[in-house]
């Protein structure tokens, strides 16, 4: 290409990039940027501030307004099935759209690519002759309330990418007709971040966390809510340290990024670990830079998540890092481990089955370190960023 594509990158209303708070919508920008900034693209990107830019990138940020701040909080306080979350959300993403527009209209940019808020293409105004495509990292188009809207946000776009094969299919039986508008990119991780690492490199941590080298470690790391099912690794881990002395279970996350309060849910998983709160580690929020070290120095990386998970981006984190992962059969989770040993995946929800496999991963360290070798193999063919940045690329020139 001889002229420089200009490309508008549009994150959700709450979170900044670079991804200072933490969010996985965010961290996928911020790295498919900087290869997009190493080749012949000039990109722009709209999300809320923070003081840590790259100064290659043209940033937007959008300021929140009192109002904004007071309906974000009206949000936050009411449960999913309260009308005063959703029209607290409309107001959110509306003066948001806003904002944009009006940097939209002065500049000419030849794609919007709008991340997992479908609804910001109902409410932007956007240059003329621009392409858009939305990349969906959730399962957000598949709302019963909101689908007759979110059918004119489909027309509106000119592709629309899935994270998963899992949400694409969902997708594509509520919206049929447009199933040719849509594809598949699967999520990536920095393998040169996230790899084995040297024992003395877990020194990093030790003012956080005392290892012991006569225990193995059992890790989680997310968000902590009752859908990423981190109540069902602790049932499960109390009933496997009654027949060991020597087991951890280290607890990664907080209930929304960083700097969030402890909420009813994390009080709860406090609550039913007090019996074995000896052997629990509740570290709060990580960044990756000390997370790394952290998935290398466990000894197995568990996710059981209940909800039909729509990928599930620390998984390819720990298999990167060469960490043995157990993980819930749900959502997308089976697509990541593709031809991979399935005895590493257990029913969603089933306390007994994942201490079964706890049990015999303990015990057979020979091989767990062997699939754990295959699992970063595995990330290393199918799960960088390059391969991602590549897809995306490659889905831009065909609109162009």
């Amino acid at each position: 290409m001889n002229v420089r594509t200009k490309i508008a990158i549009i994150v959700p209303e709450l979170l900044p990039v670079p991804p200072t708070q933490g969010g996985a919508v965010e961290t996928w920008v911020h790295e498919i940027s900087k290869h997009f900034k190493l080749d012949n693209y000039e990109i722009s990107i709209f999300s809320r501030p923070t003081t840590a830019t790259d100064t290659d990138i043209t940033y937007h940020y959008i300021r929140w307004s009192t109002m904004d701040r007071v309906f974000n909080k009206i949000k936050n306080r009411c449960s999913k099935k309260n009308p005063l979350r959703h029209i607290a959300k409309i107001q959110n993403v509306y003066a948001y759209s806003n904002k944009i527009s009006r940097i939209l209209k002065k500049k000419s940019f030849d794609i919007i690519y709008i991340h997992n808020e479908p609804n910001l293409i109902n409410t932007l105004k956007f240059p003329k002759g621009s392409r858009v495509v939305l990349h969906m990292h959730n399962n957000h188009l598949c709302d019963r309330a909101l689908r007759f809207f979110y059918k004119k946000t489909i027309k509106k776009t000119d592709k629309v990418i899935f994270v998963s094969q899992f949400l694409r299919n969902e997708a594509e039986k509520i919206f049929p007709q447009y199933k040719n508008k849509f594809t598949t990119i699967y999520n990536g991780t920095d393998t040169e971040l996230f790899k084995p690492y040297d024992r003395s490199n877990i020194n990093e941590l030790l003012s956080m966390i005392k290892f012991d080298n006569n225990c193995k470690y059992i890790l989680y790391t997310g968000r902590l809510n009752h859908d990423k099912g981190v109540h069902i690794l602790i049932e499960a881990f109390k009933i496997v340290n009654k027949m060991r002395e020597d087991l951890k279970l280290i607890i990664c996350g907080t209930s929304w990024f960083k700097n969030e309060k402890k909420d009813k849910y994390t009080r709860h998983l406090e609550k039913i670990a007090s019996p074995v709160k000896d052997s629990i580690i509740f570290t709060g929020f990580l960044s990756h830079d000390l997370l790394c070290y952290l998935y290398s120095a466990v000894d197995i990386f568990v996710f059981p998540a209940l909800w039909q998970e729509p990928f599930g981006l620390v998984l390819i984190e720990a298999m990167a890092a060469e960490t043995f992962v157990i993980a819930s059969n749900v959502g997308a989770i089976p697509e990541i481990f593709r031809n991979e040993d399935p005895n590493t995946l257990f029913p969603s929800g089933n306390i007994t089955e994942l201490v079964k496999k706890l049990i015999y991963y303990l015990d057979n360290g020979e091989i767990r370190k062997q699939m754990a070798k295959a699992l970063r193999h595995n990330v290393i063919n199918n799960f960088t960023w390059e391969k991602v940045y590549n897809n995306v690329t490659s889905t831009f020139e065909e609109l162009l």
